[in-house]
C-alpha cells in the first residue's frame, strides 16, 4: 500500500480506471491522499451528469451537491421521473407494526411534497443550487415511468440512472401506472417552468435544454410557459449559447383553441433571448391538428437558424403535413420523425416530397403508420417478410434516391402482428443504402 502513495497522479488514475465502480469507492475511501488523487477522475467518469427526483429530499440532495466541491464536476442535471400523491403504495411489510410505520413514511412524504409545491419551496431549492453549478450545461427534464413498453426498445438516449431522492419513495412511482393521470403530466410541466425559469435567473450556461415525456396519450392541465423578454433581458440572459431545445406540447386544450396562440407566441418569444439555437425538438403527443401547429410555429418563427428538426409523436393529414414541410424545408438539412401516423393520405407521397423538395443530408424516423396499418420496411433481397424493420436512417449527398428506394421498401403490415414480429425477428435498426 505505501507504494501506492508513492505513485503519481497520472498513475494512480490509470489504475483507478481498471476498477469496478464499488472497489474504487472503496480504494478512495481507504486514506485522504489516495481519495485526492483519485478525485478527479471519479468526478469526470462518474459525476458529470446526475438525476434527481424531483421531491423535497431529492432537490436538497442537489442543493447539498451544489454547495459540495462536485459541483465543478456536475454538466447535466436531469429531473425526473414524476411521482403522484395519489399513487397506492404497494405495502410489502412482513408484520403490522412494519405496515403501519410504512404508511406513516409514505403521508410523510406525500405531505411534505405537497408542502414543498404549494408554497413554491421547490423553485427557490431549484434557483439556489443553479446558482452553485457554474458549469451545468445542460437540464433535462425526463419521465419514463408511465411506459407500458420498455423505453429502451426505441428510445436510444436515456440516461440509465437512478435518481437521487428516490430511495425513499421509489416504490410510490412504481405504484403509479395510470397512463390517464393528467395531474401527472401537469406536474411533469411545472417542473420544466420551474427548472427552466431557475436555471435562467441563475445564469447558467445552459447548451442543451430537453423536455421529454415519451408517454405519447398524455395531456397537461396547464400549457407551456417558456422564460421571455417580459422577465428577463435579452442582453443580460446566458442563453446565447443555448442549441438545442426539446419541448413537450400535450396542452388539453384542442390546438384549433385561441389558446394555442399563447404557446406559440411562448416559444418564439422564447427565442429572442436563445437566438442560436439550430436543433428544434417538438413532442406533439398524437395530437390531431399537430401539422397545423407546425404551420402556425413555422409562420411566427421562421425558424432562423434551425437546421435539425425532431417531430416525436406526430398525428397528420397528408396535405398538412406537406404543407407543413414546405415552409420548414429551406432551413431544415436533418429530420427526424418518430411516431409519425398518417390518418388521410398515402405516406409514399409524403416520402416522395421529402426526397424531391426538401433539401435535407440526414434524415432518420421509426414507429409509422398509415390509418389502421403499421408501416415496415423491407432490407434489400429479404423475401416472405423477412428482414424488416420499423426504422431507417441515411446521412449523405443522395435523398432523393435514398428516399425513393425507402419508398419501394414498404410494407404494409397488421399492427398486432407487427408487434409480435418486431420484438421477436425484427433487427434493431437497418440502414437502406442507395
Amino acid at each position: 500500500m505505501s507504494r501506492l502513495f508513492q505513485l503519481p497522479v497520472e498513475l494512480v488514475e490509470i489504475i483507478a480506471s481498471f476498477l469496478p465502480l464499488e472497489d474504487l469507492f472503496n480504494l478512495r475511501l481507504t486514506c485522504r491522499e489516495l481519495s485526492t488523487k483519485t478525485f478527479h477522475y471519479f468526478t469526470q467518469e462518474h459525476f458529470t451528469i446526475k438525476q434527481f427526483f424531483p421531491s423535497l429530499y431529492g432537490l436538497e440532495a442537489l442543493l447539498a451537491i451544489s454547495k459540495s466541491r462536485l459541483r465543478e464536476s456536475l454538466r447535466t442535471v436531469v429531473l425526473g421521473p414524476h411521482d403522484s400523491n395519489t399513487a397506492i403504495f404497494p405495502v410489502t411489510a412482513r408484520d403490522e407494526e412494519d405496515r403501519k410505520q410504512s404508511l406513516q413514511d409514505y403521508l410523510r412524504y406525500v405531505n411534505e411534497n405537497r408542502y414543498m409545491k404549494r408554497t413554491g419551496l421547490d423553485a427557490i431549492i431549484l434557483q439556489e443550487a443553479f446558482a452553485n453549478l457554474p458549469n451545468c450545461s445542460t437540464l433535462e427534464i425526463r419521465d419514463y415511468s408511465l411506459l407500458t413498453i420498455e423505453a429502451g426498445e426505441w428510445c436510444d438516449d436515456i440516461h440509465p440512472l437512478s435518481s437521487y431522492g428516490q430511495s425513499q419513495s421509489s416504490k410510490v412511482a412504481a405504484g403509479w401506472k395510470s397512463p390517464k393521470d393528467t395531474t401527472a403530466f401537469t406536474q411533469f410541466t411545472r417542473t420544466f417552468t420551474l427548472a427552466l425559469h431557475a436555471a435562467v435567473t441563475a445564469k447558467l450556461p445552459l447548451e442543451s435544454v430537453i423536455m421529454d415525456c415519451e408517454m405519447s396519450w398524455g395531456k397537461n392541465e396547464i400549457p407551456l410557459d417558456l422564460p421571455s423578454p417580459r422577465w428577463f433581458n435579452p442582453s443580460d440572459c446566458s442563453l446565447e449559447k443555448l442549441l438545442h431545445l426539446q419541448l413537450y406540447i400535450a396542452w388539453s386544450a384542442n390546438l384549433r383553441n385561441p389558446g394555442w396562440v399563447g404557446i406559440v407566441d411562448s416559444i418564439v418569444q422564447f427565442f429572442i433571448l436563445a437566438p442560436n439555437i439550430n436543433r428544434l425538438g417538438l413532442n406533439l403527443a398524437y395530437r390531431r391538428s399537430a401539422s397545423s401547429f407546425l404551420i402556425r410555429l413555422a409562420d411566427t418563427l421562421d425558424f432562423r437558424n434551425i437546421t435539425t428538426l425532431d417531430l416525436i409523436w406526430i398525428c397528420t393529414d397528408q396535405d398538412s403535413i406537406i404543407n407543413a414541410f414546405a415552409k420548414l424545408s429551406p432551413k431544415i438539412s436533418c429530420l427526424k420523425l418518430c411516431g409519425f401516423k398518417v390518418n388521410d393520405g398515402n405516406i409514399r407521397d409524403i416520402f416522395k416530397f421529402i426526397g424531391d423538395k426538401m433539401q435535407l443530408k440526414k434524415i432518420s424516423g421509426q414507429w409509422f403508420c398509415q390509418g389502421h396499418s403499421r408501416i415496415a420496411f423491407k432490407s434489400p433481397g429479404s423475401k416472405n417478410g423477412s428482414g424488416l424493420s420499423d426504422r431507417f436512417h441515411y446521412e449523405g449527398p443522395d435523398i432523393m434516391n435514398f428516399m425513393n428506394d425507402l419508398i419501394s421498401s414498404i410494407v404494409m403490415v397488421d399492427g398486432d402482428w407487427i408487434g409480435w414480429q418486431r420484438r421477436k425477428h425484427w433487427p434493431l435498426s437497418l440502414q437502406i443504402l442507395v
